[in-house]
């Protein structure tokens, strides 16, 4: 049987934005990742907007569609290892605990993300990496390993190997005069 969700195209017009959220969860404590794709029924590529966590599990992005048509739509999901290690390890930094073992990981990671980015990231990454494995810079690592600089890499280049997807949706958009009503339908 089919589910309703999904059975009937949303609809919107052109240029009005289309907001879509989520329930994301699963067990335990660590981080996830969501993206919502998009595209318009010409488009043979989706366009990805990474989607921002709200509370309760419930994530939200939103796209404006700028054609008339149909455009598809779909949710991609996945734990984030990278983004997990940051949490926990910032927590446990926070917690006055030992983080040796956790550099040496996070360097690891970091060491994975170097193969996808640029000439210049991977640069700053061989400096974090090698800041992560020396222990008279124990400190520095810890600060590190806590910045926006090495989250903002994880967000970059996300280890989504094992990613969960929803089925496609559909949205009809309709041209901007289709908003108004001509005065007889008012009776």
């Amino acid at each position: 049987s089919q589910s309703r969700y999904g059975y009937y195209m949303a609809k919107r017009v052109v240029g009005a934005k289309m907001i879509v959220e989520a329930d994301v969860f699963a067990d335990g404590h660590d981080q996830w990742a969501a993206v919502l794709l998009y595209r318009h029924e010409s488009d043979k590529k989706f366009t990805p907007v990474r989607m921002e966590e709200l509370t309760n599990d419930r994530w939200r992005a939103s796209f404006i569609p700028e054609k008339q048509g149909v455009y598809y739509y779909t949710l991609e999901a996945w734990l984030d290892h990278g983004l997990s290690w940051h949490h926990d390890t910032t927590r446990k930094i926070n917690g006055a605990q030992q983080v040796a073992v956790e550099l040496l990981m996070g360097a690891e990671m970091l060491a994975s993300i170097s193969k996808s980015a640029t000439k210049t990231e991977k640069a700053r990454l061989k400096e974090i990496i090698a800041i992560f494995k020396d222990e008279n810079q124990y400190e520095e690592a810890c600060q590190l390993a806590q910045s926006n600089e090495v989250h903002d890499f994880f967000v970059r280049y996300p280890d989504n190997r094992h990613i969960v997807t929803y089925k496609e949706l559909k949205l009809y958009v309709d041209r901007p005069k289709a908003l108004f009503s001509t005065w007889y339908e008012l009776f």
